[in-house]
């Protein structure tokens, strides 16, 4: 019995199909286009210090998305997801008026954003986070504003919407999305 140790030398393995072997269906198959892998160094090769080990452990893998698909948290043409910040009270009030009229949080943002997207000036005034100046650093300041906690709030736009809300961003000078944002809803809300 002159065999050696189990793990001692590579052993290629047949391909095998786990969609089959897990009973799922095959609707991802031929997607990515398969990558050749080149074999992995000799049992017993001694390599320089530093090399990399040859193999698919160092390659680079890429595929191209299929033609029509998008990659992941991209938004092309349909619908996509942002985060905003914004206090505790007001994410309580945007989930009241979700459960009163049915509406999506992506609805209401948007609901909010035409009901006072004259006033975002006014609204914007003092927004983001105040600082000082205490010897080498500048620190955030506590205000009335920022003491209550921040929460995130997943919202749904399509990216034609998504690009109107940046250029209101960059067009009123708010500090962030987030800060425009929540101050439509601030005021909308209330």
């Amino acid at each position: 019995m002159n065999q050696p140790e189990l793990g001692a030398e590579p052993v290629a393995l047949p391909p095998t199909d786990l969609a089959a072997v897990f009973g799922r269906n095959n609707t991802l198959r031929g997607r990515l286009h398969p990558v050749p892998v080149s074999p992995p160094a000799a049992a017993g090769e001694d390599l320089p210090a530093g090399q990399p080990v040859s193999g698919a452990a160092t390659e680079t893998i890429t595929a191209k998305p299929q033609q029509g698909s998008t990659s992941a948290g991209s938004v092309v043409g349909g619908a996509g997801g942002i985060i905003i910040y914004v206090q505790v009270g007001l994410r309580e009030r945007l989930r009241q008026r979700r459960s009163r009229d049915g509406s999506t949080f992506g609805e209401i943002v948007l609901d909010a954003v035409e009901a006072t997207h004259d006033q975002f000036d006014t609204l914007l005034a003092g927004a983001g986070p105040r600082t000082e100046r205490s010897g080498l650093f500048v620190r955030s300041v506590k205000t009335a504003g920022n003491a209550e906690p921040h929460v995130q709030v997943y919202v749904r736009v399509t990216a034609e919407n998504l690009d109107v809300l940046d250029g209101l961003v960059r067009r009123h000078r708010a500090p962030n999305r987030s800060a425009l944002l929540a101050a439509a809803l601030d005021a909308y809300l209330t």
